[in-house]
C-alpha cells in the first residue's frame, strides 16, 4: 500500500515538472537563430596584369648570298656595328664573270651585225631609188623595180633581226651583271653583327641554286620588341584599355636591373601590336610592344616582368565582393549566399544563388543570378547552419 502511494506521488511530481517545462521549451523553439553578418562591397579583386616578357631585336636576318661561289673577303665580325649599305662579304663568282665577258663579246658582235645591216639597207634603198627613176624613163622594167623593192624590204628585215639579237645580248649582259653584283653582300639595315659562320675561301651555296648558306646574323637593336603572352582572362581587359588609350606598361628587367615605364601615349600610334586571337593550346594572346633603344642600354634576349597599368579610373566594372565564409557551395546544388537588409536586430534572410569569381583567399567576387543587386545588403558569414531562406534570424552584428 505504501509502495503504491509513493509511486502515485512521484508521478504527480513528474507531471508538475513537465507542465513547468512546456513554456520554456516553447520559448526556446520560438527563438530565432543567431547569425553574424558582413557588408557586401563593390570593388575589384583582379590583380594587375603581370606576365613574363622577353626583349627581341626589332629586325633580325640571316645574311646569305643569292649566288653560289667562294668567299673572297669578310669585312665584319661579331659585335661590329654596320650602317645600311656597308659591305659585309664578297663572294667570288669566276664562272659568272666569264659568262659576262662572253656576253659582252656577243653584244659587240650583235652591234656589228646591226651596223652591217644598216649599211646594206642604205645600199638597197639607193638601188631602189635609181631603179625607180629609170623605170619612170622607161629604162627599167616593172620586174626590175619590184625586185629592187623586195631587196629593200629584205634589208629592213635583216636589220630588225640584227637589232633584236643585239637587244637580247644586252639583256643577257644586264642579267649577268646583276648576278655578279650579288657577290657583294651589303647590310640591308643598320645594326650589329651577332653571328659569323664563314671564313675566306669557304664555298657558299646561293639561294638561286637551292637552300642558301647562312653566313652572318644581323640584328637591329636601336629599337626593340618586348614580347608578352597575355592570359585569356586578361586579354579582353588589356585590349579594351588599349582601344580607350589608357593602357600603360611597366617593364622590370630583373637580370639587368633596368626599369622601363611607358605612359599610355607611348603605346599609341602603332607602338603596341596585339595578335587579336588566342593560341589554340596555351590560350594566351601574343603582344609586342616597340621600345626605343637609341641609347643601346637594353639588349635583345633580356628577360623580365611586364605589368600593364590601366590609367584614367576604374579598370573594369566593380564586382560584388563578400567574405569567403559567406559563400555556401554544397556538393549538390548551386553556390549561394544568405542576405539580410540590416546589420543588427532581427531580420528575414533571403537565399540568393550566385556565380563565384576572382578570389584573393579572403574575399571573393560573386555575381547574383537573375541580375539581382546586392547593394546595401549584408551576408551571413557565421551561424544559421540550417537556414533555407525566409526564416527570421537574430543578427549579432557585423563580423
Amino acid at each position: 500500500m505504501m509502495l503504491k502511494r509513493n509511486i502515485f506521488r512521484a508521478g504527480r511530481c513528474l507531471g508538475a515538472i513537465l507542465v513547468l517545462q512546456l513554456p520554456l521549451a516553447s520559448s526556446l523553439a520560438a527563438q530565432a537563430p543567431r547569425v553574424s553578418v558582413a557588408p557586401v562591397v563593390r570593388k575589384s579583386l583582379r590583380q594587375p596584369v603581370e606576365q613574363a616578357a622577353i626583349l627581341l631585336p626589332y629586325a633580325s636576318i640571316q645574311v646569305s648570298s643569292k649566288v653560289t661561289g667562294f668567299v673572297s673577303e669578310v669585312h665584319v665580325d661579331i659585335g661590329d656595328r654596320v650602317t645600311k649599305g656597308d659591305p659585309l662579304v664578297v663572294i667570288a663568282v669566276p664562272e659568272l664573270e666569264a659568262e659576262l665577258a662572253a656576253a659582252d663579246a656577243r653584244v659587240n658582235s650583235a652591234a656589228a651585225d646591226v651596223d652591217q645591216a644598216r649599211a646594206k639597207l642604205r645600199l638597197e634603198q639607193v638601188r631602189y631609188d635609181l631603179t625607180k627613176s629609170l623605170f619612170e624613163k622607161r629604162g627599167r622594167t616593172r620586174f626590175q623595180l619590184e625586185e629592187a623593192d623586195a631587196q629593200v624590204k629584205l634589208a629592213e628585215a635583216t636589220m630588225a633581226a640584227a637589232g633584236a639579237k643585239k637587244v637580247e645580248a644586252e639583256a643577257n649582259v644586264q642579267k649577268l651583271r646583276v648576278l655578279v653584283g650579288f657577290g657583294l653582300i651589303k647590310a640591308s639595315f643598320s645594326g650589329v653583327i651577332t653571328e659569323r659562320s664563314i671564313d675566306p675561301g669557304a664555298l657558299v651555296r646561293g639561294g638561286l641554286d637551292g637552300s642558301a648558306t647562312g653566313m652572318l646574323a644581323l640584328e637591329r637593336d636601336d629599337r626593340l620588341r618586348c614580347r608578352i603572352e597575355i592570359p585569356e582572362r586578361d586579354a579582353k581587359l588589356v585590349l579594351s584599355a588599349h582601344r580607350r588609350g589608357v593602357l600603360g606598361l611597366e617593364l622590370n628587367l630583373g637580370a639587368s636591373g633596368e626599369m622601363v615605364k611607358l605612359q599610355p601615349g607611348k603605346l599609341s600610334g602603332g607602338a603596341a601590336h596585339f595578335a587579336l586571337s588566342l593560341h589554340p593550346r596555351s590560350h594566351h594572346m601574343l603582344a609586342e610592344i616597340e621600345l626605343d633603344n637609341s641609347s643601346l642600354n637594353l639588349r635583345p634576349g633580356y628577360f623580365g616582368k611586364a605589368k600593364f597599368d590601366i590609367y584614367g579610373g576604374e579598370t573594369e566594372t566593380p564586382a560584388f565582393v563578400i567574405p569567403n565564409t559567406a559563400l555556401r557551395a554544397p556538393r549538390k546544388g548551386r553556390p549561394h549566399v544568405f542576405v539580410v537588409r540590416k546589420s543588427s536586430g532581427k531580420g528575414i534572410v533571403e537565399r540568393l544563388n550566385v556565380t563565384p569569381g576572382t578570389t584573393d583567399g579572403r574575399e571573393i567576387e560573386v555575381t547574383p543570378e537573375g541580375g539581382v543587386s546586392l547593394k546595401d545588403k549584408w551576408v551571413v558569414v557565421r551561424g544559421g547552419a540550417d537556414l533555407q531562406g525566409g526564416e527570421e534570424v537574430s543578427i549579432g552584428g557585423e563580423k
